[in-house]
């Protein structure tokens, strides 16, 4: 009986509205997690650059490999029919067979200029043609032949790289960075070399090298700030821009 009662005089669970008594342990609800306050993707760390290596499709849009046209984009329904499906199957067909069309011409036509040995006017027509994907499968091959560049091909090429390597596409920021190593373990000495000597009125060919080298320093430049906002990214492209921030700092 004694222990019936005291069993009943344990105080019951206070209630949240019930006022602070001093040496009462309250306990705080926890808070549910649809309460918590949500970050974005960024604030995460998330990364945005689209990777190489994917097992499934994730809606690339096929325009964006195309010459940029004035048409307006027509609005896709949010609910679609089978016929409406079925159409849009055939029209993403359409755009990928333009895509692969619009490349094989541009690259027959680079083709065709570099086996007629004329190679500074087959780079300089592939910049011409605005295409991503050309300059990509252009660097594809010079970053393996060392011997063909030269410092008017760095000044026609850095500002390529420069786009490649702020793209949102892991190909071609690798590409890119590939291209740029080349670029800075063959021609930072050079570069450094020519800034200081000062250019000559008398001889030309020396202020040509002063003038080229410092359009050079100048797109080095831009493309060390944009290592240096993406030195921090994760994986295989964050060592990437750490290894290019390294060797792009010998030029200071």
């Amino acid at each position: 009986m004694e222990w019936c009662k005291s069993k009943q005089n344990i105080p019951e669970k206070p209630l949240a509205s019930d006022p602070v008594v001093p040496g009462k342990l309250v306990v705080e609800p926890k808070p549910k997690v649809n309460d918590l306050p949500k970050k974005a993707a960024s604030d995460l760390g998330l990364s945005t650059v689209i990777p190489s290596d994917r097992q499934d499709p994730i809606g690339l849009d096929m325009n964006a490999f195309l010459p940029v046209r004035k048409d307006n984009v027509a609005q896709v329904p949010a609910t679609k029919t089978d016929a409406e499906a079925a159409n849009l199957i055939r029209k993403g067909l359409s755009s990928m067979r333009m895509v692969l069309t619009n490349r094989h011409k541009n690259l027959e036509i680079v083709r065709a200029l570099w086996t007629s040995g004329d190679v500074m006017t087959s780079i300089n027509s592939a910049v011409k043609m605005d295409d991503q994907a050309l300059i990509v499968d252009l660097l594809n091959v010079l970053t393996l032949k060392p011997t063909l560049w030269s410092l008017d091909l760095c000044l026609i090429m850095l500002p390529q790289i420069k786009s490649l390597i702020n793209s949102k596409y892991e190909t071609y920021i690798t590409v890119g960075c590939c291209a740029l190593k080349v670029i800075l373990k063959n021609f930072s000495q050079v570069i450094r070399s020519n800034l200081k000597t000062p250019p000559s009125a008398v001889d030309l060919s020396r202020e040509e090298r002063h003038n080229k080298s410092k359009a050079c320093f100048a797109h080095l430049t831009d493309i060390k700030d944009i290592l240096h906002s993406k030195q921090h990214a994760s994986g295989k492209t964050g060592s990437q821009f750490r290894e290019l921030k390294i060797l792009i700092s010998t030029l200071e």
